[in-house]
């Protein structure tokens, strides 16, 4: 169901003209536990659609346009007005189907754009000069940004990014530079390649991923021990921060940064070239959106309590992103370091610092949502509601469901 986050996302969004709207997206399916993704199933009965259980601020309606969808992730509009969705292809599960790229008919049929191959999930797309821009989320071959133009001719204007794992390439969006700024979700749930990897079906593929960093980074040499679920013989593998699974780390040791990297913010041209940072220490950056004063903020999912470094009780943030910052992953959450028991499950060991020295002083969020809440897309409002027809909000509930459980 869609929804306008309440409490303290309503309250932060006052400081916000014209008004952020930020949606939630959860599940077609149940509610996945607290401890993350990694469940799936195609839905084979059709799903009700009811706008009046969506929770929208005063003055807005919201009115089903489309149905019948498979993981749609996103919608744009062209520049005479007609609306488009990607299907994403891909759930956790190991669910594998073709992205689509659909056009929204008056009547709510679709048409077919183009397709992808099934390197899903499609989780964004925007609309710039007369061409799509989609994010190829990557879980087989590699991360993609793709230009496909109206007829469906589709162009990579980069790939193989490193997003074979937990997290996908999002986004993408139009800078006020002209630029393409897009997602690099993070490998894995904390920085430990370990089983719950293996249960979301990746280690399996690539026994050797592992998250990245952006610069250089000094290790503290804690390391965490786990086994497959194959492994019923009590074989037992240490594994450290930033290695492949069952290479442990030492203290002191350095992990070379290299492009580019997860966990970060990226920006290129339309036309494809080089990749600049533009921001990293993200867990998921999944949302993308400028104001109209050309700030860029970014929806974050937090971590989850699952893996060889569970962390529980973390929300997930909505950030106003200062170029070149790094945002805490993997020693922070929500600018509160892991120093203490705050961030500790019950029956659990809390978390400990990764690194010796953090890269710097992660920045405060502009907003914090609940935890599991899946904060994802994000758009402004160009018009107040008063000042809007009719004062509805066209956003279809069945448009904006997808299957994450929890990114």
């Amino acid at each position: 169901m869609i929804k306008y986050l309440q409490s303290k996302a309503a309250r932060s969004q006052k400081r916000f003209f014209p008004l952020l709207l930020l949606l939630a997206l959860s599940s077609c399916y149940t509610l996945a536990p607290s401890s993350g993704g990694g469940q799936g199933e195609i839905r084979t009965t059709s799903r009700p659609v009811n706008p009046a259980a969506i929770n929208l601020p005063e003055g807005y309606e919201a009115v089903a346009v489309a149905t019948q969808l498979t993981y749609p992730t996103s919608i744009t509009f062209d520049a005479q007005g007609q609306a488009y969705v990607v299907e994403a292809g891909y759930s956790y599960g190991e669910v594998f189907l073709e992205p689509k790229l659909l056009r929204l008919e008056p009547d709510g049929s679709q048409i077919t754009v183009a397709k992808g191959n099934k390197n899903g999930p499609w989780t964004g797309i925007t609309f710039h000069n007369g061409n799509f821009y989609v994010a190829e989320g990557g879980e087989l071959e590699g991360g993609k940004i793709l230009r496909i133009t109206p007829n469906g001719t589709i162009t990579a204007l980069v790939e193989n990014l490193p997003t074979l794992g937990d997290h996908h390439t999002n986004g993408p969006v139009i800078g006020p530079d002209g630029k393409v700024y897009f997602g690099l979700g993070t490998a894995t749930n904390s920085g430990i390649v370990g089983p719950d990897n293996y249960n979301y079906g990746w280690l399996k593929r690539y026994p050797d991923f592992h998250d990245i960093p952006c610069q250089d980074i000094s290790l503290t040499g804690r390391n965490y021990t786990s086994h497959l679920p194959p492994q019923r013989t009590g074989e037992v593998q240490t594994t450290g921060p930033y290695l492949p699974y069952g290479v442990p780390a030492t203290e002191g040791q350095t992990v070379q940064g290299s492009l580019p990297w997860t966990g970060a913010v990226l920006r290129l041209s339309p036309e494809g070239g080089p990749l600049e940072l533009v921001a990293w220490g993200l867990r998921n950056p999944f949302g993308l959106a400028f104001s109209p004063a050309g700030q860029l903020y970014v929806s974050d999912n937090g971590y989850d309590d699952r893996g060889s470094r569970p962390v529980w009780g973390a929300g997930d943030y909505l950030w106003a992103v200062q170029p070149g910052a790094w945002y805490g992953w993997p020693d922070y959450s929500g600018g509160t370091a892991f120093n203490g028991e705050r961030f500790g499950a019950p029956g659990k060991a809390a978390p400990e610092p990764l690194l010796i020295a953090s890269p710097g002083i992660p920045p405060r969020p502009a907003a914090t949502f609940g935890v599991h809440s899946s904060s994802n897309g994000i758009d402004f409002s160009q018009t107040t509601p008063s000042a809007m027809p009719g004062k509805r909000l066209s956003r279809s509930s069945a448009i904006w469901h997808h299957r994450w459980g929890k990114c």
